[in-house]
């Protein structure tokens, strides 16, 4: 019944006087059928009209309706949930008249309904709805040990003083352990004082554990005089303990209840003797219930109890004692407890130093301090660091760091944690001061302090330690340098690093790298620094490579390169380029991959590669590109799926169709699946058959304790995916299917008779075959011949392909023809004679609109780039490798500057003096409305 008071809590709030009574002429069989036909009515409207429906029922359709109940186990719900509704409904103000019938009714039903789970449900309709006009029919219910509960229950509804004479009288009739039980509880509720000796007499009636609790808790709540010895002697028979009738805890119930009702000399006589007896009986938490309400009585008569128990062996005492103490001491009692400090167990020490840590003040501190002689326990001496740390607000850091020689390993570390922590400005200016003179464990602690938290004074002490004699302290000054140094500290660092050892060197580099970049002039120093390895080559020379590695920049990268053609030298060489810290080692790393035969050096620069790659801020575009590269490069099963993992960050349709080509590769099926299901899962973007099958296949890859999950998360994205075609592959890597031969030009196509068309198309054919071929995955143009075109028309469309130019041919040049006409530019960007510098993805052959691109993003010559090109109506969109170079711009009917652009046309691959290579051409035909 829950969900139905819930309900009913926010439809009782609408405002249901407005509504007009129901025709009074209804039959009741009518009445009960148009309200059971609205059950359950949580709707509000329902609600209201078979509230207003019932409203006209006379006390006797009530009871024809519950009359209407079934036997427990079968279908009630409507009548239930219209009775419970009612019962609730007319407890409004103003509604007593309808509230008094429906009592009736209740009334007749109690005594017409012969089954009792439903004679109990009428009685709990009467809890709620009842008055005193109900009692004499629910009392003979008060002698069923069955329905004796919800009898007592509806007069505890009814609680009036009628309804407690009932009870009293019941209680004294009761005739079984049950119904005294039932009654006993309610007059406990009730806080019936009249029937307390009536409730004392039933303890000697029943032994019963559980009727004992019951009558022990009415008579806490009853809370009258004569219960006082009673519940000491059973307390005391219980030696002052916790047992199954709970008598520890309703004693002192019935003690707060006694001292909230006025009769506080009494309740604290209890509360006295409990704490008397329970300390003898070692009972901690009947002595904290004891000691709670004495010093509500009487804080200061409880005082010195309070200064005791927080001495106390007892955890539980002592930390109730020491709440209390926050709420009632004074500073007095503040300073009692700091004197109690020397001579008390390190337990209680430390309670109390965590009391004192909220408590005292700052001047407390030196009286705090006088005691800590005392304190040696770790767990207390951290309690009391603490404290004075908080109480002095950490203006103790001499004393801090004196305690370090002493302290031991727990100890330590809560001082380094509170000097960490400290909010005083001048903590490091004292731990600079403190180094030098200290002891090593001292000077240890805090040197890896200054590895974490330093000023700019800070080098100056450090530094010195790096020839320390002692081995420990040594590393600990290395291993803080790179925290401590500033651009002052260059020179001394650069003289220190040829002499370093190996393990020590790593540091100085760190630092170097840090000094360099705080400092003003940078470039020189590198510039100077490279100049000076170059002229004096030696080994001591590779300690320099890991900071110009940390720098970057062309002068560092010009020193490390010039090292590659050291044999000697080449391994650290290639080493700090494969770390380099900014993009500009890329292209060499690349050159790198592409040329080293050690297979050590190759691992280096492989796995440098991919993390330039993933470092750098080329667009995802420009990744997948360089990503597809590196996979081609690379040697062994862990350099591919290292490539295919750092494909799936781009995000790219690309790189998921590249990654799904090798979902059934045995080594690499693991990687390709996560990165194309990734892909795919991870943006609502794509769709189409494609993706559905790389979906699919996924779901058959996945194993694993998260394949489940991942299966259901696939799962609901196909639910969510649009039915529709996405991107479409129009080049299968194998051969020429869906490829033509160009036929002249759009105009001279429509042209012509079909006839001729069809021979036109024939000789075309044969001459593409002979020019364009599908190599390893890419269409080729040999360099020779003519476009080729797409079998199919296309009218809007997103276009995806990537080309490449060779380097070596004459005047490279290429373009791809939106419905037949020219172009979207591709060519050598070194091409100055013919305004190539502009850049590859303009819209070459406009004459009245924008024809070059925005900007120019061309990979260098031989390199693979990428178009996306967006075409709707005549306006196109080019993006080259994810930089959006074409915004927008008509593209011009080069064939009839009159005419628009072809609503419908083919697509074409430029063919022009030069070989070129496409791959991964997918088109996306657009529904632009």
């Amino acid at each position: 019944m829950k969900k139905v008071f819930n309900t009913l809590s926010a439809l009782l709030l609408l405002q249901v006087g407005a509504y007009a009574q129901q025709p009074a002429h209804k039959t009741s069989t009518a009445k009960i059928a148009d309200v059971l036909a609205q059950q359950p009515a949580e709707e509000q409207v329902k609600f209201l009209s078979a509230m207003r429906e019932l409203e006209s029922f006379t006390a006797e359709d009530i009871a024809t309706l519950l009359q209407g109940l079934k036997p427990q186990g079968q279908d009630n719900a409507a009548v239930e949930y219209a009775a419970n509704s009612y019962a609730f409904y007319v407890m409004q103000s103003g509604m007593d008249a309808k509230r008094a019938t429906f009592s009736e009714g209740l009334i007749l039903a109690l005594d017409r309904i012969s089954d009792k789970d439903n004679k109990g449900f009428v009685l709990t309709l009467m809890k709620q709805a009842s008055k005193n006009e109900a009692i004499q029919a629910i009392v003979p219910y008060l002698k069923d040990d069955y329905l004796v509960d919800r009898a007592a229950l509806a007069l505890n509804g009814i609680r009036t003083a009628e309804a407690s004479q009932a009870l009293s009288k019941a209680l004294a009739e009761a005739g079984s352990e049950k119904a005294t039980t039932a009654i006993v509880a309610v007059l406990g509720d009730l806080r019936s004082k009249s029937d307390e000796d009536a409730v004392l007499a039933t303890l000697a009636k029943y032994q019963d554990e559980n009727f004992q609790r019951n009558t022990y808790t009415a008579l806490s709540k009853i809370a009258g005089a004569k219960s006082a010895p009673v519940f000491l002697q059973k307390l005391k028979s219980v030696n002052y303990q916790f047992d199954k009738s709970n008598i520890g805890g309703l004693t002192l119930d019935y003690a707060n209840n006694l001292f909230d009702e006025g009769q506080q000399k009494l309740a604290t006589s209890i509360a006295t003797t409990i704490s008397k007896e329970a300390e003898k009986a070692g009972s901690a938490a009947l002595q904290v219930g004891a000691l709670q309400l004495l010093t509500k009585a009487n804080p200061a008569k409880t005082r010195k109890q309070l200064m005791k128990a927080a001495s106390s062996s007892n955890t539980l005492y002592r930390a109730a004692a020491l709440d209390l103490l926050r709420e009632h001491g004074s500073d007095a009692d503040t300073k009692t407890l700091i004197a109690t400090l020397r001579k008390s167990s390190p337990e209680v020490q430390e309670s109390i130093l965590n009391f004192l840590a909220k408590e005292a003040s700052a001047n407390d501190v030196p009286a705090i301090e006088k005691s800590l002689g005392n304190v040696q326990h770790t767990r207390a001496k951290i309690a009391a660091l603490n404290t004075l740390s908080k109480l002095s607000n950490y203006a103790n850091t001499d004393y801090l760091i004196g305690e370090i020689a002493q302290a031991d390993a727990l100890t330590t570390e809560a001082i380094k944690s509170l000097l960490l922590s400290s909010k005083n400005p001048t903590v490091v200016e004292s731990i600079n001061k403190s180094v030098a003179g200290s002891d090593v464990k001292t000077q240890l602690v805090l040197l890896e302090l200054l590895s974490q938290r330093t000023n700019a004074q800070s080098s100056q002490v450090v530094l010195p330690l790096l020839s320390s004699a002692d081995n420990n302290v040594k590393t600990a000054a290395l291993k803080a340098l790179p925290n401590v140094v500033n651009a002052a500290d260059y020179d001394t660092l650069v003289k220190l690093l040829p002499e370093a050892s190996e393990s020590d060197a790593r540091y100085i580099q760190q630092a170097l790298v840090i000094a360099l970049h705080s400092s003003n002039d940078t470039d020189a120093k590198i510039k100077a620094l490279a100049a000076s390895i170059a002229s004096n080559p030696t080994a001591q020379s590779v300690k320099y490579f890991p900071v110009f590695a940390g720098i970057g920049g062309d002068d560092a990268l010009k020193a490390v390169k010039s090292y590659l053609d050291n044999a000697n030298l080449r391994n650290a060489a290639i080493a700090s380029l494969s770390g380099w810290s900014t993009p500009d080692a890329l292209p060499t790393l690349i050159t790198l991959s592409r040329t080293e035969k050690d297979e050590a050096n190759f691992e280096t620069a492989f796995r440098g590669l991919v993390r330039q790659i993933n470092a750098s801020s080329h667009t995802a575009e420009q990744k997948t590109l360089l990503l597809k590269d590196a996979f081609a490069l690379a040697k062994n099963t862990a350099q591919k799926r290292s490539v295919l993992g750092s494909l799936q960050g781009t995000g790219t349709y690309q790189a998921m169709m590249f990654a799904a080509k090798y979902m059934n590769d045995a080594e690499l099926k693991g990687s390709a699946t996560n990165t194309a299901m990734s892909i795919a899962t991870e943006t609502h973007d794509f769709d189409g058959t494609d993706v559905r099958n790389i979906l699919n296949a996924a779901m058959s890859n996945l194993s694993g304790s998260e394949s489940a999950y991942l299966r259901e998360a696939i799962v609901r994205h196909l639910s969510e995916m649009s039915a529709g075609e996405g991107y479409v592959s129009i080049f299968n890597g194998k051969d020429l299917t869906g490829w033509k031969g160009l036929v002249e030009n759009p105009i001279k196509r429509a042209q012509m008779s079909e006839k001729e068309l069809a021979d036109k198309q024939a000789a075309a054919d044969k001459n593409m075959r002979e020019n364009w071929t599908a190599v390893n995955g890419d269409l080729v143009f040999s360099g020779h011949g003519d476009n080729i075109a797409t079998v199919k028309h296309y009218g809007d469309f997103e276009m995806l392909v990537d080309w490449k130019l060779d380097p070596n041919g004459k005047e490279p040049d290429a373009g791809v023809y939106l419905r037949g006409t020219p172009q979207v530019q591709i060519w050598d960007i070194s091409r100055t004679e013919v305004g190539a510098q502009v850049g590859s993805g303009g819209l070459y052959n406009n004459a009245k609109n924008p024809k070059d691109p925005l900007k120019v993003a061309d990979n260098v010559l031989g390199e693979w780039n990428t178009f996306k090109i967006r075409m709707i109506g005549e306006k196109v969109w080019v993006w080259l490798n994810g930089e959006l170079v074409v915004d927008n711009v008509t593209l011009e009917n080069y064939w009839d500057r009159n005419q628009s652009i072809f609503p419908k046309e083919q697509i074409e691959l430029q063919a022009h003096g030069s070989q070129v290579w496409y791959r991964d051409i997918y088109i996306k035909e657009l529904d632009v409305q």
